[in-house]
């Protein structure tokens, strides 16, 4: 993790904590998202309405991201995916 640009959030500053509390909102709508599109498997007139907003979310969470941390999108591609480290060979 010490190689990762990841920068301290600064919880005492105002444009920061909206940053992170937009971020935290958005990770709360995601996993409501995903729990219903659990729910709702093999009814695709449910589901794929939920798939999109669940693509857009994702997007949107991962350009807030980005931005609070001050990421650009090739620093986020250099971060592993945690499947990829803990994969099996």
């Amino acid at each position: 993790l010490q190689q990762l640009p990841i920068r301290v959030i600064d919880f005492s500053n105002t444009d920061d904590v909206r940053a992170h509390n937009d971020i935290v909102g958005r990770q709360m709508k995601i996993i409501e998202i995903g729990d219903r599109i659990e729910q709702c498997r093999g009814n695709l007139r449910k589901c794929i309405p939920l798939e999109r907003s669940l693509e857009e979310l994702v997007e949107a969470q991962q350009k807030a991201i980005n931005k609070l941390y001050g990421m650009s999108d090739d620093e986020v591609k250099q971060i592993p995916q945690i499947s990829k480290i803990y994969a099996a060979n």
